[in-house]
């Protein structure tokens, strides 16, 4: 059952006003179908016109493919997420958190409680795991700009750190980037390790206790 832990109020440029947004843990069944039903269609729209753009490319290539998926803002398009929280509902391995406002939901993530540190200054302690991490289109500047609500999926991996401290963690947080994401990643202070070769050839970053916390100020 899905459990709302509190309200805050954000700037919309759209409608020039603050709107109402509302933080809720353990994603629930009509949540997910609401995010497949209002996210999936345009995603996959989007992306339709994507593969368009990359069957006229002369000689293409994986980097053109998603370069063009970022351009569209649709490198999750596939992603499918009913199933993606269906699997995890009732478990205490996993978490999963939205963010709902005006009648809809703004922005998701998944994340898992029991990946440990890679960080040598940190290795083989717990931390939170950001699994999946996703806005509605909407507020995607690639697709609306300005977007009904910025920002919301940094407000997320802040959901994620506080976590981390709430279970005792430090804070501590780790995710593999989409390739188009990492930039956004390190500008927020995470560290960056390796592409990952195991984890569909993603680059790893994390959070230290200490820039996690510096994050949250």
């Amino acid at each position: 059952m899905s459990v709302k832990l509190g309200s805050h109020r954000l700037h919309s440029d759209v409608s020039g006003s603050t709107v109402e947004i509302e933080f809720f843990r353990e994603i629930d069944e009509e949540q997910s179908v609401r995010i497949h039903e209002r996210w999936h269609p345009i995603l996959m729209e989007r992306y339709k016109l994507a593969e368009l753009r990359y069957r006229q490319l002369h000689k293409p290539t994986q980097a053109d493919w998603h370069a063009l998926l970022q351009e569209y803002g649709v490198p999750d398009a596939k992603w499918q997420w009913p199933e993606l929280f269906a699997e995890i509902r009732g478990r205490t391995t996993h978490a999963s958190f939205c963010i709902e406002a005006q009648g809809e939901v703004q922005a998701a993530m998944r994340v898992d409680l029991t990946a440990r540190c890679r960080l040598s200054s940190q290795a083989n302690q717990h931390l939170v795991y950001v699994e999946r991490i996703a806005v509605a289109p909407w507020n995607r500047r690639q697709i609306q700009e300005p977007p009904l609500l910025a920002g919301l999926g940094k407000i997320l991996l802040g959901v994620a750190v506080s976590l981390s401290i709430d279970e005792g963690w430090g804070g501590r947080t780790g995710l593999h980037s989409l390739k188009q994401a990492e930039g956004f990643y390190r500008r927020l202070g995470m560290t960056e390790l390796d592409i990952d070769p195991h984890h569909e050839g993603l680059r790893y970053f994390e959070f230290n206790s200490s820039d996690a916390r510096s994050f949250l100020k």
